[in-house]
């Protein structure tokens, strides 16, 4: 069972709040320009950063921090490096679009107007909340109140949330129209693909925005980003994005590392990646398994066990250890019905269909593909990395979340050191790629003209 599927809050169903956003997340799902532009914005001098080699698919849960303002007096230095604190607050009156069409900030003779700014202000935000799951207050944001009266702990000076996501998103629309203006000058185009999916975008839009209720596309892009937010300037910003991914893929292939230059950066990286555990001792990159899940909280409730258990047994006559080893018996007799049968990963697939309690690969046989190290609960990700497993391989796993039937599928020939320090130094390169490319386009921002209209809809 994946980590991150247990111990977050879950996402609460679609109600039309960020549907745009929502939309936008799916036809942008292969972009991968998001750590490259993470990186960029944690760096104060533009250098690469140190290579992140801990699995990202770990939940880790964060120390809880204040959200009490600072009384921190900042530099002149400091001042100068952040000119978005030149401003205390940047949402105006609700209602007022006067400044909607304002221009606030300048790349190379393309601008951004406040209508905008405000859709990759808000993504910025939704992909931020999107990143921290359940736990945005242990980040010190509280979702209850405006941003701009909270203080900011992620931010390496002084400021409020909404400075930290002012600053955040000018950083990305630098990034991402860099990337686009280059593509443009080395006469790169749409892919027929996204291309096509810019030329629905419009229609698909209006159709979801009367299937949840919305009087127009408009309605539902002001729910998303605000009053004043329109159609054209949601093409255009998806346009920026789809073309600049583009150009970043590209360019990320050309500078590919070498197997002698990875292995050279993993030497030069050790210490960092042994204090995550990755190691050059021969694990796969990643794995695929299929697993069938059985419950102690289910296990009275199914028909299997019925007639073994006494009649007046509840879940408060046994005991954990008891309702484990039902599940073990259950467990144990769908894995011997397997071996009875075909035997095969198909018929595996079958019974996950049939029997499997994990909601997250019930409807895919039990499989999960791409495992990294790292990723599921610690029981789970022993057995399927061990050194020894080979396709085939079965057996029973017990974790917090009950006993997995295991079916181990395949393992990534690739090892998992070389996947990190391979994913590290590439990202590194085109780190460098695109801090040299934003030189050549200079941003110039008036910062008293940046409006924001009030969304209290965002606030969960």
């Amino acid at each position: 069972m994946s980590q991150t599927n247990k111990g977050q809050e879950a996402k609460k169903p679609v109600n039309g709040t960020k549907l745009a956003a929502i939309i936008l997340t799916v036809i942008l799902a292969v972009c991968a320009i998001a750590g490259i532009i993470w990186a960029l914005s944690r760096s104060d001098d533009g250098e690469a950063t140190e290579p992140t080699t801990e699995p990202t698919t770990a939940t880790t849960e964060p120390t809880n921090i204040s959200t009490q303002p600072t009384e921190d007096v900042l530099t002149e230095e400091e001042l100068a490096q952040h000119p978005v604190l030149a401003v205390e607050n940047y949402t105006g009156e609700e209602g007022d679009l006067s400044a909607m069409d304002e221009v606030i900030a300048t790349i190379d003779g393309n601008t951004i107007t406040n209508s905008q700014f405000a859709i990759w202000y808000w993504q910025t935000y939704y992909d931020m909340m999107n990143q921290m799951g359940g736990y945005a207050s242990y980040y010190g944001l509280d979702t209850t109140k405006p941003l701009y009266e909270q203080s900011c702990p992620m931010a390496p000076v002084p400021m409020t949330w909404e400075q930290y996501f002012v600053e955040y998103t000018l950083s990305n629309w630098h990034s991402y129209l860099t990337l686009y203006l280059e593509a443009k000058a080395n006469n790169m185009t749409l892919s027929e693909e996204n291309q096509t999916a810019l030329d629905n975008m419009e229609a698909e839009m209006t159709a979801n925005a009367q299937t949840y209720g919305f009087e127009d596309v408009t309605a539902m892009l002001e729910a998303d980003y605000g009053a004043g937010v329109t159609m054209e300037d949601y093409k255009y910003f998806t346009e920026v994005l789809m073309l600049g991914n583009q150009y970043y893929t590209e360019r990320m292939e050309a500078l590919a590392p070498t197997a002698e230059e990875v292995d050279a950066y993993y030497q030069e990286n050790m210490a960092n990646y042994a204090m995550y555990g990755v190691l050059q001792d021969g694990s796969p990159a990643s794995i695929s398994v299929r697993h069938i899940l059985i419950q102690p909280e289910n296990i009275l409730d199914s028909e299997e066990t019925d007639s073994t258990e006494p009649a007046d047994a509840t879940e408060e006559t046994l005991s954990d250890d008891e309702l484990m080893e039902l599940c073990r018996q259950k467990a144990q007799d769908i894995l011997d019905q397997w071996k009875a049968g075909e035997a095969t990963e198909e018929s595996f697939a079958a019974l996950a269909t049939e029997y499997t309690e994990d909601p997250g690969s019930a409807t895919t046989g039990g499989l999960y593909e791409n495992v990294v190290p790292g990723q599921m609960v610690t029981e789970f990700n022993d057995w399927c990395f061990n050194a020894e497993r080979k396709p085939g391989d079965t057996d029973l796993v017990q974790t917090s979340y009950g006993i997995h039937i295991m079916y181990f599928v395949s393992a990534d020939e690739t090892e998992y050191w070389y996947s990190c320090a391979s994913a590290d130094l590439s990202a590194e390169l085109v780190n460098e790629m695109l801090t040299e490319a934003m030189e050549n386009y200079e941003m110039n921002v008036e910062y008293t003209k940046i409006r924001l209209c009030p969304l209290p809809a965002v606030l969960y």
